[in-house]
């Protein structure tokens, strides 16, 4: 069978390819080896933010008496929870697979592999089929980073795949990993009753995100009841009877704490093994792509977390584009300097553009800083939630905005506005003269403009 163009793999970055290749007129052959979506639609966004829906609910019933709204005996039901993550994923796999079919998108289920230029094989149930294409794009996506130490093979031991669907809540759990899968799985059950303690081994959760914002968000989990441990090496797991003894290392020593569960979210790694014997140059990180997200084969082409570029769902499903109009001709590049980060704790933390550290050492601290903290913000009162801060850090010389940084409510829907400003070159007095509503938390983030000039209205001083 002769295609177009084949997409090997079907998550977000794969069925966003096989779909807008198909608007464009050719015909289009997708192959999936598990379930369309991928892990970010089956094991990973979408199911977490059910749950993390689930138990935002929860606190704001347990909280809800300082709005005048008294609720007694609020119980938890972990399995009409999971139902509902369930029923949530299998209607949005339902409708990709529908939007596929309308596209007329040819679906191959099995496992593909690269086995030339133009040539993919297709294993299913030990059936092999063979097809070809003019074009190939690699979607394959990345696997859970395997933790080497004694006792990671305990029952009690799993991946975030794992923790999405525990039988009962733990009454206590060990996160091996601060990153973004590691923190957001510590607020679910945290807030749903869990004992929780985070062991990372950086010198701060949330490695790669604005110091500021990370260290507020750390300091508000811990308030929350969460343990959090930086600078901690896991040294070993051991069955202690009905529970699993976790040994670590830091500053102060060896310790040792004994959990229900224990969460192993140290990070993914490319899923290389649909190349094949092919020679596409790789790295460390994953397939060497250029700009226009060609391999070194010119028909060869790799998106999303294959790539090792950034492993967002956003991001692979904007690469799956990018290709396809690579492919018919456009010739477009993947700008990475503007890419939102998003955690889904409460509060909320987003970014996008450059962090503090980023832009000191890129402009020789020729920078401004503006920080206005939302609880000087009206909506945030009104629902009481006023942790956190927006913060906007411009150049000195254009005073352009190249950095946007958001600790509070609703961070990761505000954070589309600092997106679209820092992509548009927009400067601070461009983001000041567009009128904001009122009251809407996204006025904090006016008043951060207007901080960079020291003229924020409603704060009693503001920092540069």
């Amino acid at each position: 069978m002769q295609f177009d163009v084949i997409i090997i793999g079907g998550g977000p970055g794969g069925y966003t390819a096989a779909i807008y290749a198909a608007k464009q007129k050719m015909k289009v052959a997708l192959i999936e080896k598990e379930k369309i979506g991928g892990t970010c639609l089956n094991v990973g966004c979408i199911p977490t933010k059910a749950l993390i829906h689930s138990s935002d609910l929860y606190r704001e019933i347990k909280d809800s008496d300082k709005f005048g709204i008294t609720s007694k005996d609020v119980e938890i039901n972990w399995g009409e929870i999971q139902k509902n993550k369930n029923s949530i994923v299998d209607n949005l796999t339902n409708g990709v697979k529908g939007l596929l079919r309308q596209n007329k998108v040819q679906v191959f289920e099995g496992t593909g592999k690269i086995i030339g230029r133009n040539s993919v094989s297709i294993l299913n149930n030990s059936v092999k089929t063979t097809i070809e294409g003019e074009n190939i794009i690699i979607a394959s996506g990345s696997v859970p980073i395997d933790i080497r130490i004694p006792g990671s093979e305990l029952e009690e031991v799993g991946s975030s795949t794992k923790a999405l669907s525990y039988e009962k809540i733990p009454k206590s759990l060990a996160i091996i990993g601060g990153g973004v899968i590691g923190v957001e799985m510590a607020y679910i059950y945290n807030t749903l009753g869990s004992k929780v303690t985070i062991l990372e081994m950086l010198p701060k959760i949330l490695g790669r995100m604005d110091s500021e914002s990370s260290n507020t968000l750390k300091q508000t989990l811990e308030s929350q009841g969460i343990d959090i441990y930086t600078e901690a090496r896991a040294l070993s797991i051991e069955k202690n009877r009905e529970l699993a003894k976790v040994k670590f290392e830091t500053k102060t020593g060896v310790q040792e704490i004994s959990v229900e569960k224990v969460l192993v979210s140290v990070g993914r790694k490319p899923n290389l093994d649909v190349i094949g014997k092919l020679d596409i140059k790789i790295s460390k990180k994953g397939i060497i792509i250029d700009d226009y997200l060609r391999t070194n084969i010119p028909n060869i082409y790799a998106i999303g977390d294959v790539t090792g570029k950034l492993m967002l769902a956003h991001v692979a499903s904007h690469q799956g584009i990018t290709a396809v109009k690579n492919i018919i001709g456009e010739r477009t590049r993947m700008n990475y300097n503007v890419v939102p980060s998003c955690i889904y704790t409460n509060p909320e933390m987003a970014s996008v553009g450059l962090t503090e550290e980023e832009a000191k050492e890129k402009y020789n601290d020729e920078i401004i800083i503006s920080v206005f903290p939302f609880g000087y913000n009206g909506k945030s009162m009104t629902i009481g939630e006023t942790n956190g801060f927006v913060k906007i850090i411009a150049d000195k010389k254009y005073s352009g905005i190249i950095g946007v940084h958001i600790v509070g409510p609703h961070a990761t829907e505000l954070i589309a506005e600092a997106a679209l400003a820092i992509q548009l070159e927009c400067t601070v007095e461009e983001l000041i003269e567009t009128i904001h509503a009122h009251p809407t938390l996204s006025e904090a983030i006016l008043e951060a403009a207007l901080g960079i000039d020291d003229e924020a209205i409603h704060i009693f001083k503001s920092r540069k």
